[in-house]
């Protein structure tokens, strides 16, 4: 049964979770930080990605803080999927 099966989710989302190559579900907060920051240990992680024609491309830095995380796009955001599901994901 898939990760998700037991949730209640928009059938946008459920669509999505259906047809995407994997997802991750942490299993717990501790695990959910690490992932956020790109493992254990690290303080702070950019979210950046290798466009073509454009080179490196920083979106965000993700920073560790006492009561979480803190994400700070380098820009104003805009959904990178285009499917901005009634305001939930964007």
């Amino acid at each position: 049964m898939s990760k998700h099966k037991k949730w209640v989710l928009l059938p946008e989302i459920k669509d999505l979770l259906d047809n995407c190559k994997s997802y991750a579900v942490p299993s717990g907060r501790e695990q959910l930080l690490a992932m956020a920051m790109g493992g254990e240990g690290c303080g702070n992680f950019e979210v950046a990605y290798d466009v073509p024609g454009q080179g490196r491309v920083v979106e965000a830095e993700v920073v560790r803080c006492k009561n979480g995380a803190s994400v700070n796009y380098t820009s104003e955001y805009k959904c990178p999927s285009g499917i901005c599901l009634k305001g939930l994901l964007c």
